[in-house]
């Protein structure tokens, strides 16, 4: 993964990510990191569970469509309901 990826950013393309996590495994998130985003203004934004990904998307998808403004690395979970 890391090739295609150096290949893309030997291009001048940037590679973001959107991981979905679970809690206390941020090991996708390193992985994401290390294996896949890259390149100039490159971010990533995690979804902390499946729950928070819609919300991750529609940010990762405005820093995409912007360029700019999206933090180096953003997570979202979604809020607990309340009983």
């Amino acid at each position: 993964m890391a090739d295609a990826r150096d290949a893309a950013v030997s291009r001048g393309l940037t590679v973001n990510g959107l991981p979905i996590t679970a809690a206390n495994k941020l090991e996708i998130e390193d992985w994401y990191r290390a294996n896949v985003v890259g390149g100039p203004g490159s971010f990533l934004v995690v979804a902390d569970r499946y729950d928070a990904f819609a919300t991750a998307f529609r940010h990762k998808l405005a820093g995409t469509r912007l360029g700019a403004g999206v933090r180096q690395r953003a997570v979202f979970d979604q809020p607990k309901p309340s009983p």
